[in-house]
């Protein structure tokens, strides 16, 4: 009996040990969980805020010295303020690219075919002791449709996920819930949409959402992450943006991106000499006034661009929205389109699809301050040229000057702008 009563008490007392060291690991699962996340989050956003930081200084000085320089230009003309400005504009002009090319090195990508729903399972492991371990708790309800597979960095595609995930948590300071559905969205497209209950945003907050110099004292390195993620997606061919809940408060970022079609084997892809324009029925020729319809959701930047053109001998046109600019070109013939990248309703890559189809003859340029390396092949066989902000006024002109569509469009690039097929390795 003492013995059986001994092996009772050993058992009961290595069953308790186990039960403890279990809970133990799983405490310790849970604690490494919320690390991981918090680290995934905090060391892109510290990082994020330090290059904001510097070129933020570094900015400041150049702006600095364009208000001085104008002061003194509006007291007395002399041409060496003007040659003083644009010296600084270019120094601006070389800082950004310097931010740019940094961006470059950071990103380098291995792409691979990424299952959707894999991912998001993978980021809400991550994530999960950020959202849940905290006074007001942030649920997950996942609405997963097996919608396949993107071609993407997968672990900066899981990042993505992650960090938008914990951005949407931090819009819903009492807690709640966040839904993140997965859904073919056509053949071609798929969309992974998190949304929160949090507050509705404002129309202007919205638009702005993704501006990476907007100041947010709540949180003031979100607009530069988002910006950062959208560039991101852009890479990948697809868009990131944000929207409000049609029924009741709330708001959702909506991630959409080309699907990888099912093929075995995988189409290699195509060298860069492949990509070519779209075909035209003949050469374009035009009058000696050209119509130009210049799209910026930016007023200042599209009334500059209008009144400099205009000084140019062009007829301009100015719309600051595509909806808006997709009307005026049904009203109205026009020979040549000047884009910007990125507007909130959407890209100019996309409207440029849309111009496509109504004018295959059409001269069309984007116009951005991004850095287009490694955009999305499919977008850059849309235009004719990409032009690089702060933008050389003469190359641009002598793009718009072209009365042949032949060989010669291969010849308009300069240093401020960039080839309309990059090569493989290049970055946007």
């Amino acid at each position: 009996e003492e013995g059986e009563l001994a092996g009772a008490i050993q058992t009961f007392t290595d069953r308790t040990e186990s039960a403890n060291k279990t809970k133990a690991l799983e405490s310790a699962y849970g604690e490494l969980r919320r690390l991981q996340g918090r680290l995934l989050q905090r060391t892109r956003q510290q990082a994020l805020g330090q290059l904001a930081g510097g070129a933020a200084h570094a900015l400041n000085n150049f702006l600095n010295v364009l208000r001085l320089r104008i002061t003194l230009l509006q007291r007395e003309y002399k041409p060496e303020h003007l040659d003083a400005l644009d010296k600084t504009v270019q120094q601006i002009g070389e800082l950004v690219a310097r931010l740019q090319e940094f961006n470059v090195q950071r990103t380098e990508e291995r792409p691979v075919d990424v299952k959707v729903d894999q991912t998001v399972r993978e980021s809400l492991e991550l994530a999960r002791g950020e959202l849940e371990q905290r006074e007001h708790p942030v649920y997950v309800e996942l609405d997963l449709h097996d919608p396949g597979a993107v071609r993407a960095d997968a672990a900066f595609f899981r990042e993505l996920v992650v960090n938008l995930l914990l951005a949407a948590r931090d819009r819903m300071e009492e807690g709640g819930h966040l839904k993140v559905t997965t859904r073919e969205e056509s053949p071609s497209w798929l969309t992974l949409r998190i949304q929160d209950q949090g507050p509705s945003y404002a129309s202007e907050e919205l638009s702005h959402l993704f501006d990476p110099l907007r100041r947010d004292p709540g949180a003031p390195q979100l607009s530069l992450y988002l910006a950062v993620a959208r560039a991101q997606v852009q890479r990948w061919g697809g868009e990131l943006t944000a929207e409000n809940v049609s029924s009741g408060s709330g708001a959702a970022f909506v991630v959409r991106l080309p699907r990888v079609r099912a093929q075995s084997p995988r189409e290699p892809t195509p060298p860069p000499e492949s990509v070519t324009r779209p075909p035209v029925s003949a050469p374009r020729r035009f009058q000696q006034t050209r119509r130009v319809l210049v799209v910026d959701d930016d007023l200042d930047n599209a009334r500059m661009m209008a009144e400099v053109l205009g000084e140019e001998g062009y007829e301009v046109q100015v719309a600051h929205d595509p909806t808006v600019a997709l009307g005026m070109w049904d009203r109205r013939r026009y020979d040549a389109a000047l884009l910007d990248a990125v507007m909130p309703e959407m890209s100019g890559w996309e409207l440029a699809r849309e111009l496509r189809e109504k004018s295959p003859q059409a001269l069309l340029a984007i116009v951005t301050g991004m850095d287009v390396r490694g955009q999305n092949r499919a977008n850059l066989a849309l235009v004719d040229a990409v032009f690089r902000k702060p933008i050389d006024v003469g190359a641009l002109d002598d793009f718009l000057a072209q009365t042949d569509g032949g060989e010669d469009e291969e010849d308009t690039s300069s240093d401020e702008e960039a080839p309309a097929s990059p090569g493989p390795d290049s970055q946007h």
